[in-house]
């Protein structure tokens, strides 16, 4: 049994209709296509039992054992639940997207849910029409206009009374959409005119191998459909999600005419413009040469793309998934997917070093990657001395930044770590590095910068030689640290940098954080090796941030807990977060749902080879359930802030009203 459900509004994110608003047409027109529907889809999606009713019964059980999500529980369980088959055990439900070509192409979307039978079909159609009719102004009705094949239409009609200068032909035609036909209608009686208003909406089903097919077009009726057994094989493969796109179904003219309109649109921007600096020329030059190629083998070699996830259940206590993108055999993006999945990683031998969270990108970059680079180079440059005067001391620091992109460049490796951990010599860090090259004055060039921009400051910096290369330390301003803290909730009072190993390392936090990238820098030194690794990955181990000790002085151990309960954009930004502003202090769920039960760890990668790119990823089932109860709370908070902003506008506006009566009282005295 199935004990995780996903975010509850992946029911309407899944079986969303997209239509396309076509202007200038009468509204008569859009039950129908204006083009030929291709005869396969060229994308499905689809999930297994993602129905009203469960995800109210989920948010039921948050709301049990968390206290969160009351208003949520009662808004779902106020919805119909008996939109979808009540007769399909874990009903499967999705949708399938035709292409209909055209001189401007249009993607056209069937959506599809599981039911049982005929009868089946018909109660779910009758639940359809009870919820959108029945209204003071609208009717909805359903017709078998053939076996298994039905119409619903829903009406919405408005009137209000209109004066003598209203004519007809202030309404002209608005674009519509298609299946969704507005019109307006001027009536006279008793000499009152009446402005009569009529929304009508038509849906198009169709019942075909145990699946009922929607659209709002006709030809659904005669059109080729996904073959049920063909899904239902993919759910029974143990998959709750899934998707498959066949992207070489998209006519070869079609990606043609893209591509030009790309290469067009790029070839403008790569001229070169009036009074533009050659450097910047360069620049823009460069990098179109590098990218473009990348498009191009993007729009014509990609053939395919599936994917699939998996919920949590008593024996697997995670979430599950992948996502595979498929290249055409010996194309020119297998070729660039190789070339990309070739960097050496100087970081391998750290990857694995029991920090609580590590992010690591790892690029061989193609051929023309060193042209971009050295053209960065001397604009870094050029902008120097259009800034600087001749004299600055600060020149030789930027010369020595070129010097650092150029080795990049020739290297053609972009690596970067990030990692977040506890030693016993560092206390909590926050630390990592980016592959440079040996530039022996990298560092030194950094110092004299710092200390160079704001001398008022260059206590505060220091640059030390040691055994593994030249080493700068700088102390956090107070305001600075005070600022990081109201983000984060952390105080760390140091920052270092260290070039060792042709790589710039950094690390943020107390005053003997700079231990943890000594250490690092020696592992990675003596282990002597480099090794291929993911283009991408990313990787978190709650529990093992929560067992750091918590008296560390920089909070870094304590961080997590303290965005938990301090910040609105944590863990993602909720519906309102950043509109509404934060709201202090929210109840701590993450221990909560730690102690629940399940796994609280994540991992995520990208692999690249000749084949394609491949997306794996693995989610806790407490850190899936804290996710979701975050997004719900959020939710609720901000509908509480609405409410108080509804209530104080209400009573803003009675005080408003009440000093204009009182004032009319008061004019009406002094005239009397």
């Amino acid at each position: 049994m199935k004990r995780f459900l996903p975010i509850p509004c992946l029911t309407t994110r899944l079986l969303i209709v997209v239509a396309l608003l076509v202007a200038g047409r009468p509204a008569g027109v859009f039950a129908q296509l204006q083009g030929q529907v291709a005869e396969k889809p060229f994308a499905i999606m689809y999930a297994r039992d993602v129905t009203p009713a469960r995800m109210a019964d989920y948010v039921q059980r948050l709301n049990d054992d968390l206290q969160v999500g009351k208003r949520i529980v009662g808004m779902l369980r106020e919805r119909r639940l008996d939109l979808m088959s009540k007769q399909v055990e874990a009903p499967v439900i999705g949708s399938a997207w035709y292409m209909v070509p055209g001189l401007i192409p249009s993607f056209e979307p069937v959506t599809f849910q599981q039911a049982a039978d005929l009868n089946d079909v018909r109660q779910i159609l009758q639940s359809r029409t009870d919820q959108f009719g029945g209204g003071q102004n609208s009717t909805a009705s359903f017709t078998e206009v053939t076996e298994g094949f039905y119409r619903l239409t829903n009406q919405w009609q408005w009137s209000s009374q209109i004066g003598p200068e209203v004519q007809m032909d202030q309404f002209p035609t608005q674009p519509q959409r298609r299946g969704l036909e507005l019109t307006n209608e001027i009536l006279e009686e008793d000499g009152v005119r009446t402005l009569k208003r009529t929304q009508r909406m038509t849906s198009y089903f169709r019942f075909h191998d145990g699946m009922l097919y929607e659209a709002n077009f006709e030809e659904l009726q005669t059109m080729y459909l996904p073959e049920g057994e063909a899904v239902l094989r993919a759910v029974q493969g143990q998959t709750d999600l899934g998707f498959e796109a066949y992207l070489d179904r998209i006519p070869l003219g079609i990606r043609t005419l893209a591509w030009n309109m790309v290469n067009a649109g790029a070839g403008v921007q790569m001229q070169q413009r009036d009074d533009e600096p050659e450097e910047l020329y360069g620049l823009r030059q460069s990098s179109g040469r590098m990218v473009l190629p990348l498009i191009q083998a993007v729009l014509f070699d990609v053939d395919h793309a599936d994917g699939w996830a998996t919920f949590a259940d008593a024996d697997h206590p995670s979430l599950q998934g992948e996502a595979r993108v498929r290249t055409r055999a010996n194309g020119q993006l297998s070729r660039q997917l190789q070339e990309l999945a070739s960097g050496r990683s100087l970081f391998a031998p750290i990857l694995d070093d029991h920090a609580a969270v590590t992010v690591h990108l790892c690029l061989h970059l193609p051929a023309e990657f060193q042209e971009v680079a050295s053209s960065s180079a001397e604009m870094l440059l050029y902008q120097t001395r259009q800034s600087l005067s001749e004299g600055d001391l600060r020149h030789p620091a930027f010369e020595s930044f070129a010097q650092t992109l150029r080795e990049i460049g020739e290297r053609r490796t972009l690596e970067l770590l990030a990692k977040v951990g506890w030693t016993t010599s560092s206390q909590g860090v926050i630390y990592g590095g980016l592959q440079v090259g040996d530039n022996p004055e990298l560092v030194p060039a950094l110092y004299r910068l710092a200390i160079a921009e704001d001398p008022d400051v260059a206590d505060l910096f220091s640059l030390e030689t040691t055994d593994l290369g030249a080493q700068l330390t700088g102390r956090i301003p107070e305001d600075a640290i005070s600022e990081i803290e109201k983000l984060a909730g952390i105080r760390p009072t140091h920052a270092f940098l260290l070039h060792a190993n042709s790589c710039l390392w950094f690390a943020v936090g107390g005053e003997h954080a700079d231990e943890a990238i000594q250490q690092a820098a020696r592992d990675c030194q003596q282990s002597g090796s480099v090794a291929r690794t993911p283009l991408l990955s990313a990787s978190i181990d709650v529990p093992r941030w929560l067992e750091y000790p918590r008296d560390d002085p920089s909070g870094i151990t304590g961080m997590l807990e303290w965005l938990d309960t301090h910040q609105s954009y944590f863990p993602l930004p909720g519906p309102g977060a950043l509109q509404l502003g934060d709201r202090g202090e929210r109840p701590p769920l993450l221990r909560r749902l730690i102690e629940r039960g399940g796994d609280a760890d994540a991992q995520v990668s990208f692999i690249a080879d000749d084949s394609g790119l491949i997306l794996k990823a693995r989610l806790g089932e407490a850190l899936a359930h804290y996710v979701v109860a975050r997004q719900i709370d959020a939710q609720e908070r901000m509908m509480d802030r609405m409410e108080e902003q509804r209530a104080r506008a209400e009573k803003a506006q009675k005080e408003a009203e009440e000093k204009l009566k009182q004032l009319q009282r008061e004019r009406d005295g002094v005239s009397q």
